[in-house]
């Protein structure tokens, strides 16, 4: 402990500037401040979460009941996604993480990549 009269007066005057600091945040409503977003409209909220626009979106499958009755099973089923009347179809792209991956998206610094099966430690098989 130090030894100064005046360390417990200081931190009771700290606690004192803290709690007030507190409660003015606290009440800000109240007092007419609003909270923002530092001024800056993104936009994005509008793009994104449009509820001017109703999509549809419908999956197509041959076999409806078998798929609910076996889906724990199966890895995958095949169907057809229909999004606002489009036919989209339904795309996988798999791709390995090597390095020719990884200078086509991240260029020539990528840093490191743990890998566990590529450093010769099982890589859970």
């Amino acid at each position: 402990m130090s030894t100064s009269s005046n360390l417990d007066r200081i931190c009771v005057a700290a606690l004192a500037l803290a709690v007030l600091i507190a409660a003015l945040a606290f009440c800000a409503p109240a007092l007419g401040y609003e909270a923002t977003s530092g001024g800056v409209v993104l936009g994005y909220e509008e793009r994104l979460f449009d509820t001017s626009v109703v999509h549809t979106i419908d999956i197509v499958m041959d076999d409806w009941e078998g798929f609910i009755a076996g889906c724990e099973d199966e890895e995958y089923v095949l169907c057809d996604l229909v999004i606002d009347g489009e036919d989209w179809g339904l795309y996988l792209a798999v791709e390995g993480v090597e390095e020719s991956f990884l200078l086509r998206n991240y260029g020539t610094d990528y840093g490191e990549l743990y890998k566990p099966d590529s450093m010769e430690m099982g890589g859970g098989r």
